[in-house]
């Protein structure tokens, strides 16, 4: 069975605060933001990580342009799905 950290991630663009992603749980946002700053120095600008709601959302901003974004997300999803194991992460 596959992990679900590896679970194919979809960026979408808000109108007020540019790309972002949600996510299924905390630890799915975690492992996410680990592998996007350590192997792709891809910084988001907030989150939100509201466990009464269930609502785990990256916030890019200015930090990153929609395409940057989607282009470490595609990146991301390739490895997942052709590797089948999660990164490495500090």
């Amino acid at each position: 069975m596959q992990n679900y950290l590896m679970s194919q991630l979809t960026v979408k663009s808000d109108p007020d605060w540019g790309a972002m992603i949600k996510f299924i749980d905390w630890e799915h946002m975690d492992y996410i933001d680990d592998v996007c700053t350590e192997h792709f120095d891809l910084d988001y600008d907030f989150k939100i990580d509201d466990d009464e709601e269930e609502r785990y959302i990256i916030y890019f901003n200015e930090k990153a342009t929609l395409a940057e974004v989607q282009r470490v997300i595609n990146q991301i999803n390739e490895f997942h799905l052709k590797s089948e194991v999660i990164y490495e992460t500090i």
